[in-house]
């Protein structure tokens, strides 16, 4: 036989402190996962309707639509102007909530370490207790802030999308109108 010793199995409240830890870390990687998605789509959104901006003041000059004023046209694509604004306003704000979320890990890393130091020291059922009220005793300010700014993120980000559909729509009936 091998001398090293048999793992010891895990009591059903270490089991469950040990899925706490591996659920709060799968969740923080979907959250990446998913501001890093909608940080791309914001940079697609802005450079979309800079370059939408750029097309309709040069639509005049091309001739494409001669009877419509370069004002008529800026006027139908100012719903990019706001786009724009809207969408670096997204970029900032998802900054935030991403320094939010990353503060917010230190503690959930802080919480995993509270669990396998607890685990360690062999939990019974009272310490078992204890631990779960430490950890429900997080304070609440911290989910009310990271809340507050993942709600703002994504109002600002369908906003600029729907800025975008907008202009897009507004353009294209200029044109078709002229």
């Amino acid at each position: 036989m091998s001398g090293a010793p048999e793992p010891k199995p895990l009591t059903p409240v270490e089991r469950v402190l040990h899925e706490y830890v591996e659920v709060a870390r799968e969740f923080r990687l979907i959250g990446d996962a998913a501001r890093m998605h909608r940080d791309r789509m914001l940079t697609w959104v802005i450079a979309l309707m800079g370059g939408g901006l750029f097309a309709a003041i040069n639509l005049r000059s091309a001739g494409v639509c001669p009877i419509a004023g370069v004002r008529a046209l800026i006027w139908a694509a100012s719903p990019w102007v706001l786009g724009v604004i809207l969408a670096v306003c997204a970029r900032i704000v998802g900054e935030w909530d991403r320094a939010l979320s990353d503060r917010f890990a230190v503690l959930s890393t802080g919480e995993a370490y509270l669990i396998r130091l607890e685990m360690a020291r062999g939990l019974d059922a009272a310490a078992a207790e204890r631990l779960m009220q430490r950890l429900g005793a997080a304070d609440p300010s911290r989910a009310q802030h990271w809340k507050l700014a993942l709600l703002a993120t994504d109002l600002l980000y369908s906003a600029a999308l729907v800025a975008l559909v907008a202009g897009m729509v507004s353009v294209f009936w200029r044109v078709v109108t002229c």
